[in-house]
């Protein structure tokens, strides 16, 4: 990634992430049981259903509620920044400051790339 920018599609185990362009996703992800929303402006313009995970509306950047569904815990944002860490099954998400995740995001199958820059 540079600038905030996904150079290419993710393909790991059964995901795949749409390439990114200035932040913005250009496509909906369709990845097993996973729905991403399309992201215009940093802003998810609605709700993710992905097996028993939920994300809630995003606006501006900040995640407006706390999700807590099934084995996924995602704490409040405040002002695009991740509180703290999340610790929840096979899942760990780094703590953010400032927009930047600092390390890769490893899920069961799932891996996501290291962000440098914040694109919201």
């Amino acid at each position: 990634m540079n600038d905030g920018v996904i150079s290419r599609v993710i393909y790991c185990g059964h995901s795949r992430l749409a390439v990114m362009k200035d932040g913005v996703i250009l496509r909906v992800i369709y990845c097993g049981h996973s729905r991403l929303s399309v992201m215009n402006d940093g802003v998810i313009l609605r709700v993710i259903f992905c097996g028993h995970s939920r994300l809630a509306v995003m606006s501006s950047g900040d995640i407006i509620r706390v999700v807590c569904c099934g084995h996924s815990r995602l704490p409040a944002m405040n002002g695009g920044v991740i509180l703290r860490a999340i610790y929840c099954g096979h899942s760990r998400l780094s703590e953010m400051n400032d927009g930047a995740i600092f390390s890769v995001i490893y899920c069961g199958h799932i891996r996501i790339l290291v962000k440098t820059i914040d694109y919201f």
